[in-house]
């Protein structure tokens, strides 16, 4: 499950743009 704010599939789209390229540590 992705933290409550977006899915895995938002996050695959997400992670490549993020400075630090995964989850952040929010």
């Amino acid at each position: 499950m992705a933290r409550g704010d977006l899915t895995d599939t938002q996050w695959a789209r997400l992670e490549p743009l993020l400075p630090r390229g995964k989850k952040p540590g929010r």
